[in-house]
């Protein structure tokens, strides 16, 4: 029996070597899902009745355009297919606690983290990152202070196996 699986296991992986295996995990967030073509994302958009749609080669950014909204979307597109999404929050350290409870009650301790504080022409700006990992799907949660204004978003995406 131990032979058996054995053999079983050997050609799958040679079958995998073969023909390739370039599928990545998908993350699926608020309708949207990995490996969705432009087309498909900009149907989806239009149900969300964002004030500015604005396109890339490779990037669709939806936003608000009015000061009382925060709503922002950049969604990163490899081979036209759905790779990254993120998406931005009102800035303010009890959405970045929630932001963080929520990850880590998902997926458990930050496998990394990053701060910083950088000083440019137009002041000091500090950032903390962390990056939560379930298999191929890399979730980031990251807050930065620039002198004139606060930014909080997350961002998901797929490592692809190649």
């Amino acid at each position: 029996m131990k032979s058996l699986l054995g053999k079983v296991l050997i050609i799958f992986i040679i079958g995998l070597s073969i023909f390739g295996y370039s599928k990545a995990f998908p993350f699926e967030e608020d309708g949207f899902k990995s490996g969705m073509t432009k087309k498909e994302v900009r149907e989806i958009l239009k149900t969300w009745n964002f004030n500015k749609i604005d396109e890339e080669e490779d990037l669709i950014r939806a936003y608000d355009t009015t000061k009382t909204a925060k709503r922002r979307f950049v969604f990163g597109f490899r081979n036209n297919k759905l790779f990254s999404l993120q998406k931005d929050f009102p800035p303010s350290m009890s959405n970045f606690i929630y932001l963080f409870n929520k990850f880590t009650l998902v997926y458990g301790k930050p496998t990394d983290s990053h701060s910083e504080i950088s000083l440019n022409s137009s002041g000091e700006t500090r950032s903390i990152m962390f990056w939560w990992r379930k298999k191929f799907e890399i979730n980031q949660l990251s807050y930065n202070v620039f002198p004139n204004n606060d930014q909080l978003y997350t961002v998901v995406y797929i490592e692809t196996i190649k």
